[in-house]
């Protein structure tokens, strides 16, 4: 009888302690306190989840160090300028976000890993800026595979940013506008041509997303010497995924490349037509005559 009771005892008290352990650990999580690298980015972000949600009334976030359950609060973001955007993966509820990549502080590094963002998988919005500066890095080709994860969202644009596959779009069956579009020329791998026949055949640069399967696509393009004068027009014929360049002239040092495609069903945001895929797309390609 004593064993048995005994027992039944010490069964309680696993459980309890056991229930403690466990709401502990889930606690602790919550108030973890989470660092954030970027200053513009820190105090953006620490001002966002510096108001309780449901009483609006003002929390101090001590020493710019938020508790993740702080960051669970911010739902709609914005901020420009940031060196690294590492820490925003905590704001996981967030449903509407603007940002700017690049940065106007002379020597300040710009944002170039935009992972954090595949986190995010909340999001509904998603409009990313990516002004050209004289820092290189905001010329590099970007991979965007990260948005991939996020199913909810239904608009995305891409603005001034060099994005070249946009096949991960494909995934997101919410969404009913994509715009996007690479403001300067973006610099790929250089192609052969021969100096008797002045032609190129070449891959199409762009891998386009499912949205645009049935839609329109066009490409024209223009030659330019090594001064970045131009040279003349030149015939692009696009047959699926093969560009053919004809008629270059020989002083041409490179090509340059107006890539285009709209979804079968593209209108402007002011026709408010349900849905819209549009992207713009300019190429450098450099020449190898031989």
């Amino acid at each position: 009888m004593n064993l048995k009771k005994w027992g039944t005892l010490g069964l309680a008290t696993t459980v309890i302690l056991g229930s403690l352990l466990i709401g502990g650990h889930l606690s602790g999580a919550s108030e973890k306190k989470i660092y954030i690298h970027d200053d513009q980015l820190r105090q953006e972000l620490v001002r966002a989840a510096s108001y309780d949600p449901e009483t609006g009334e003002k929390i101090v976030i001590e020493d710019e160090l938020p508790t993740a359950k702080q960051l669970e609060t911010v739902e709609s973001f914005s901020f420009w300028e940031a060196s690294s955007i590492d820490g925003i993966q905590y704001a996981k509820n967030m449903k509407y976000l603007v940002f700017g990549a690049s940065t106007s502080e002379e020597g300040k590094q710009v944002a170039v890993d935009f992972r954090p963002l595949g986190k995010l998988t909340n999001l509904e919005m998603l409009q990313c800026y990516s002004y050209w500066t004289e820092d290189e890095t905001t010329y590099s080709v970007q991979d965007i595979s990260y948005v991939k994860n996020l199913t909810k969202l239904t608009s995305l644009d891409f603005y001034h940013f060099p994005v070249l596959d946009l096949t991960p779009v494909s995934n997101l069956n919410e969404l009913i506008w994509f715009d996007t579009n690479t403001g300067v020329p973006v610099e790929i791998d250089s192609v052969a041509v021969s100096g008797t026949e002045k032609k190129v055949v070449m891959e199409h640069p762009v891998k386009y997303s499912v949205q645009f399967n049935d839609g329109d696509k066009s490409a024209t393009g223009t030659a330019r010497n090594e001064n970045e004068e131009y040279s003349a027009d030149i015939s692009v014929q696009m047959d699926g995924n093969k560009l053919t360049i004809e008629n270059i002239p020989a002083e041409a040092t490179y090509i340059e490349l107006e890539l285009q495609a709209t979804s079968k069903d593209y209108y402007s945001r002011e026709q408010m037509a349900e849905k819209h895929f549009r992207a713009n797309t300019t190429v450098k390609v450099p020449l190898f005559w031989y």
